[in-house]
């Protein structure tokens, strides 16, 4: 009768066994989900499959990237704190991924800007124009609306005239308009007119 139920309980495990094999989520699969919820904008979903792949993988070729995926995840949420401790993690442990490292760069100077830490920002965002050339232009955009969130409309005015000319016509009249815009928010409606005015007639 022992005998039997140990052989019983053994094909029943070594089942099991297999079940839970075939049937487990593989970290790539993970990384897939954690995406598809940031894309739905399921940001607290993200940040909970995201978190998974880290402790069921934590050796996985993914792990930067979804170290990264979750401090977007809190960024875009609005959980500017959190986001900014993921971002230092993705630099302090990450630094020679240079695209990553960029990005995370770029998200941390965001963090600063969302928490009214403009000088952190603005010091932020000329270590990442010295460093990375080709993020010259989401630096220029970072540092014009800290400036105008800061109340330096001059400053913020001089990073878009950066903007405008290295940009295509289309893109070029886009900074325009923000631009007036924001003096216009500012009740500058002297100056908004006079941005206003450079953008062509149809």
């Amino acid at each position: 009768m022992v005998k039997r139920f140990l052989c019983w309980f053994f094909i029943i495990f070594t089942g099991l066994s297999f079940c839970v094999s075939a049937f487990a989520v593989t970290d790539r699969q993970l990384l897939t989900q954690g995406q598809e919820y940031f894309d739905s904008q399921k940001y607290e979903k993200a940040i909970a499959v995201f978190q998974s792949l880290i402790e069921k993988y934590p050796d996985s070729e993914y792990v930067p990237y979804t170290l990264y995926g979750q401090a977007l995840s809190y960024l875009k949420s609005a959980n500017y704190k959190k986001a900014k401790s993921r971002f230092r993690r993705v630099l302090s442990k990450y630094a020679d991924e240079k695209n990553l490292a960029a990005d995370s760069m770029l998200g941390l100077a965001e963090c600063y800007r969302k928490l009214g830490e403009y000088n952190l920002a603005i010091s932020a965002y000329d270590k990442i124009y010295k460093k990375y050339p080709d993020k010259r232009a989401e630096v220029n955009m970072g540092k014009a609306w800290t400036f105008y969130e800061k109340g330096d409309m001059h400053s913020a005015e001089r990073c878009f005239q950066k903007l405008i000319k290295s940009s295509s016509n289309l893109e070029s009249l886009k900074k325009i308009y923000i631009l007036g815009t924001m003096y216009k928010e500012r009740d500058d409606y002297k100056k908004a007119v006079e941005i206003f005015k450079k953008i062509p007639t149809v």
